[in-house]
């Protein structure tokens, strides 16, 4: 039997979707390492007998339990009400900072303790943390020694607040937390009838959101109408509740007072109204399609555009490519226009993984940031990236198929394109079925081996595994395992020495080794080609690949004399040099990528060897048209493989050459060395030093 701390330590390994390190739960509990080895003893003592798998350690990470575990552990310890001792010090602050911004009236920290269930002194430090979190974004957290905490400010500030931590809270699994927030309350409908009530307005908007902002929304609307009804109402900008009171969405929101206890300001439905406009869907009817915005569409080919020539890739199912733009953009469109703020729980994730396409991101999105007006955030431009690291595909790798595996994705399009191209690319063999939303799992009848899910499926019909929207190291071990025991096949290099084994009845065998590593490089070929490591700017770019020359006579003989290091490493063929010519001969001057800088470059399938990079400095301009925008001086020549083995090299060339002063350093260089410099500083992402 366990005892108080030892259940609630199993309660937070149940509600962690991460590893816990020794010292994070010796702080946690106040414990000591030993106490800490002997409460974990008797959790997996208590495991064992439930029949549950034990907890595990991984070395120089910490404790965590499976999804299998945590999930009938849940059920067994009874998953109601978050235990206030479970949750650790950040994720109490943050469950205080929205118990006082959801209150009526003022919080004493009697009440906070009660509420959480630690010491006076435990949540004195922990509202000082919250007074010093909000105070970042504006707001003010004070205290009266007779009525106690409030936190107050610019309405719209406090709700875009709620925004970001009802976003994290749900990305992290925490939505007990939020669960909590309401359930003492009887005049304030509850998420469950809000939920009800999305579901109608999807049917009249002709929409279908996203499951994960389906589920963000049923809180926030039940949280901003607590606020209302507290008296804390929002001034939504005169100039353009026109335009919003003219959208299908508006009329919806007036729909929503039938299940709400009051009535709702137009200044309230109009900000309501844009939550509806700027929500994230998975698809839009034919209805809805009749009100798209022409001006977006074109700032999104506009953008492909870019992209494709900075990325220098060529996207084969372009249309769909700017359709699913199109489903993701036009709520963000809306999200621009009226400054509401998003929070992308990914996007630290993403700039990490896709860190190359994230650059190259940036640097295309110029169309969009024209449309609106303003600068797109990290957090957006994270968004975009998803899509088009999702349509980056290798060309020529096909999987073998072997077992069926299905994909269900509650986070839009973008991200469950991006999770197909990373189970593409940890497994080659599986048929991948989907993505498909939850709803349509409903109604799914297929025979599959293992349905992968990034929210929980209430009656499964499949064995299921549950993973993060983009996979983490934890989530592709778990993934390997799963498929390992599914296909019961034994890992690859069993199956090679089975082989080799059959071979030996049949054949003398002189090298068994070698026999059975070429076995394993055959069978896994697909595999190692889809995991080639990326170049570094400087692995591409090196001496020999670099000419200083004064002039040439025209823009053909800048690009041929700009590939000549390429042909003699034999990396492209002739053949390639004449179709980057007809490139600008066909379609213009597109290669000039920025002043002063040429990228020519063709499809990898037109001459290319082997991947290669080699630089042309001029000291006069070539124009590559009657203009002198199109101008260059710098002549940059690509040889891909691919749409992806350049994109690392891609992008930190990009990166040095989008400081001014760094281009016209390089055209004023007197030497190869110079301009080695800077490839250096830039391949060890030190260009700041520059």
């Amino acid at each position: 039997m366990l005892d108080k701390r030892t259940m609630q330590m199993l309660q937070l390994l149940v509600q962690s979707h991460h590893y816990l390190s020794v010292k994070e739960l010796m702080e946690h509990f106040s414990i000591s390492r030993r106490t800490l080895y002997y409460d974990i003893h008797k959790i997996n003592d208590w495991l064992k007998e439930a029949g549950l798998p034990q907890v595990q350690y991984i070395y120089a990470k910490g404790y965590y339990l499976d999804e299998s575990s945590r999930q009938a552990a849940a059920r067994i310890i009874g998953e109601k009400k978050p235990n206030g001792y479970a949750l650790r010090s950040g994720e109490r602050q943050v469950y205080l900072l929205l118990y006082v911004l959801l209150a009526n009236k003022r919080i004493t920290t009697h009440e906070c303790m009660e509420k959480t269930g630690v010491s006076r002194n435990t949540i004195l430090n922990d509202l000082k943390k919250v007074k010093e979190e909000v105070e970042k974004h504006g707001l003010s957290l004070s205290y009266s020694y007779a009525n106690g905490y409030e936190i107050t400010g610019d309405e719209l500030t406090i709700r875009n607040v709620l925004s970001h931590y009802v976003h994290s809270l749900l990305h992290d699994g925490q939505e007990l937390l939020l669960q909590d927030l309401h359930e003492d309350d009887t005049d304030v409908p509850i998420p469950d009838i809000i939920l009800q009530w999305l579901n109608d307005c999807e049917k009249h908007l002709q929409v279908q959101f996203a499951e994960d902002t389906t589920k963000s929304l049923s809180y926030l609307f039940t949280y901003y109408v607590k606020r209302i009804m507290g008296g804390n109402a929002i001034a939504f900008p005169q100039r353009q509740i026109k335009r919003i009171v003219e959208t299908r969405h508006y009329q919806v929101i007036q729909t929503l007072e039938r299940v709400l206890p009051l009535q709702l300001p137009q200044d309230e439905k109009c900000y309501l109204a844009t939550l509806l406009l700027s929500a994230k869907v998975n698809e839009f009817g034919q209805s809805a399609e009749t009100n798209e915005i022409p001006a977006l569409k074109q700032a999104i080919a506009d953008m492909v555009d870019l992209f494709e020539m900075r990325a220098c890739v060529v996207f084969d199912q372009r249309v769909q490519l700017e359709r699913n733009l199109y489903i993701h953009l036009q709520p963000a469109y809306y999200r621009f226009l009226y400054d509401m703020d998003v929070t992308n729980p990914l996007k630290e994730v993403i700039q990490r993984q896709y860190r190359d396409i994230y650059e190259l991101t940036k640097k295309s999105i110029s169309p969009l940031e024209q449309l609106v007006g303003k600068s797109i955030s990290d957090d957006e431009i994270a968004y975009i990236t998803v899509h088009f690291g999702g349509w980056m595909r290798r060309q020529g790798i096909t999987a073998t198929t072997l077992r069926r595996v299905l994909l269900v994705c509650a986070n839009g399009v973008g991200t469950s394109r991006i999770l197909v191209q990373q189970l593409d690319g940890l497994f080659s063999n599986i048929d991948l079925l989907g993505p498909i939303t939850l709803r349509q799992y409903e109604h799914f009848q297929e025979d599959v081996d293992l349905v992968v899910s990034t929210t929980k499926i209430a009656n499964p019909r499949h064995r299921i595994i549950l993973v993060n929207p983009i996979l983490t190291d934890r989530d592709k071990v778990q993934l390997l395992n799963e498929m390992e025991a599914v296909s019961h096949s034994a890992p690859s290099h069993i199956t090679a020495q089975t082989i080799v084994d059959i071979v030996k009845k049949y054949a003398v065998v002189e090298n068994e080794e070698q026999l059975a590593e070429e076995i394993r490089q055959v069978l896994h070929q697909q595999k190692q080609i889809m995991r080639e490591r990326k170049p570094m700017l400087d692995e591409l770019l090196q001496e020999e690949c670099i000419q200083l020359k004064d002039s040439v006579s025209d823009w053909k003989e800048a690009i041929r004399l700009a590939a000549e290091p390429l042909l003699k490493s034999q990396s492209i063929t002739e053949a390639y040099v004449q179709a980057m010519i007809a490139n600008v001969e066909e379609n213009g001057p597109y290669i000039v990528i920025a002043p002063k800088v040429a990228l020519p470059h063709a499809r990898p399938e037109q001459g290319v060897n082997r991947i290669g990079m080699s630089l042309l400095r001029l000291k006069q301009p070539v124009s590559f048209s009657e203009t002198q925008v199109r101008e260059a001086q710098l002549i940059i020549v690509l040889a891909a493989v691919d749409n992806e083995t350049h994109l690392q090299a891609l992008a930190q060339l990009s990166m040095m050459l989008s400081e001014e002063d760094n281009i016209d350093r390089i055209i004023g260089a007197h030497d190869k060395e110079t301009i080695l410099h800077y490839i250096s500083m830039y391949s060890n992402n030190r260009g700041n030093e520059a």
